[in-house]
């Protein structure tokens, strides 16, 4: 292969909770940054302990603090030379620090986060189930911030709604759960995602919105924004924004399976991008066709006991006749579910999460003409050329491994989630 040597340089910023900025971080030894599509990221970097203040002291690394990850990478436009553009490719709540010594004596510190999307996981439905913050019937993207700015936005208040009762035998108590956190906000959305049904009672918010997310085909993230204030720059703001796309509208289709010869752009009028050894961007291939935990027929115990109890079956027909022993069959616990709709909109999020899914990881040699971060980014469908067939995979996964040696990218690439929409067999 060419080595092209392409090494973009690396900014990493310490903020506050109050969204003041606390230091430049220039003494690491390195990081790695792990991006996820609809999921948690994380980061992890080395120190060695110097007795560097900056290392030693907790007004720098404030729990929740942002570590901000921005990249200065190079792109090139035909002949004209080289130019730099600024990225943020993460922001990171510092959650983890660990210390350690050697035999030799060596101090190191590593300080690790996660992505603002952990701030949904430490919240749960807190509704009733039977009551309208708990069973939605609406467009998917509305149902996700509807629950999102119910349970950590504005919403979430006992004065809004945020309060559930609790049954003690003789006695009944409402419960307060506010909720609220401080400059947590919900962007204005289309309403435009297939409808979705369904109640996620006292459910963890993050898998909450990943089932919606997964089922229908909407994309999320929390995003986060350090502002000063204009008229007093000695005020600063940390907050986060909550964000959905619909139709996997995070990301851009750069596949390369039908090019329009006169322009060189796919059928979506983008220029495409194909790894393949012949193109000399891509090595260390794993590609996984895994039906080893596939699931395709599942069972809905809805309410009631024992012989009583509502069972509600549904099956994802294409996969479970793939071979005459496929039918692979669970059980599922749904007892907010009142509805036969209900029971059908749990049964085909089990489906979804269960469909069989192609993945393919690899490490993308960087080159002038496919380059990360400039020619395609986290959530993108592009091309992959191996084993003499040409597949398109979704970027759900971006490693970025930063140390004495420059930059090491790593994909994660998954083909695109279909939405599975069970079939019940015929009661007889």
């Amino acid at each position: 292969m060419t080595n092209y040597n392409i090494n973009p340089s690396w900014e990493v910023t310490l903020y506050g909770t109050d969204g003041k900025l606390k230091a430049i971080l220039d003494n690491y030894e390195g990081f790695v940054i792990n991006k996820k599509l609809n999921d948690v990221g994380s980061y992890a970097i080395n120190f060695i302990d110097d007795g560097d203040e900056r290392l030693a002291s907790p007004d720098y690394w404030q729990l929740d603090g942002l570590a901000r990850f921005e990249r200065d990478m190079p792109y090139f436009v035909g002949d004209k030379g080289e130019t730099y553009t600024r990225q943020i490719e993460l922001d990171g709540l510092f959650r983890k620090r660990t210390s350690s010594i050697s035999d030799s004596g060596e101090r190191k510190i590593i300080f690790e986060g996660v992505s603002p999307e952990h701030l949904l996981s430490r919240r749960v439905i807190a509704a009733n189930e039977g009551t309208t913050r708990a069973d939605k019937d609406d467009a998917a993207d509305d149902v996700m911030c509807q629950y999102v700015s119910e349970n950590c936005g504005y919403g979430a208040t006992p004065e809004s709604g945020r309060y559930f009762y609790a049954d003690y035998g003789d006695i009944t108590s409402k419960i307060d759960a506010y909720g609220v956190m401080p400059g947590f906000s919900v962007s204005p959305n289309s309403g435009i995602a297939p409808n979705w049904v369904g109640t996620k009672s006292m459910e963890n918010l993050l898998d909450a919105i990943k089932d919606i997310g997964r089922a229908k085909k909407v994309d999320f993230a929390v995003l986060s924004y350090v502002t000063v204030d204009i008229t007093n720059p000695n005020v600063s703001f940390l907050d986060f924004r909550f964000t959905v796309w619909p139709d996997y509208g995070f990301g851009v289709n750069r596949s390369a399976s039908v090019i329009n010869l006169a322009n060189g752009l796919n059928l979506y009028g983008n220029k495409p991008v194909l790894f393949s050894i012949e193109n000399d961007n891509v090595q260390d291939v794993r590609l996984d066709y895994d039906r080893m935990n596939e699931i395709n027929f599942v069972f809905i115990l809805g309410q009631g006991d024992m012989s009583t109890r509502s069972v509600y079956p549904a099956e994802n027909v294409e996969d479970s006749t793939a071979s005459p022993w496929n039918q692979i069959e669970v059980s599922r616990s749904s007892t907010n579910s009142e509805y036969v709709y209900q029971l059908s909109e749990s049964a085909n999020e089990a489906l979804s999460e269960g469909a069989y899914l192609e993945s393919i990881d690899f490490t993308p040699f960087q080159t002038p003409s496919c380059f990360y971060g400039y020619h395609y980014f986290l959530g993108d469908i592009v091309s992959v050329q191996f084993d003499y067939a040409l597949r398109d995979y979704r970027i759900v996964g971006v490693t970025l491994d930063y140390g004495s040696e420059g930059e090491k990218v790593t994909l994660q690439m998954e083909s695109p989630t279909r939405e599975i929409q069970g079939v019940t067999p015929n009661a007889s």
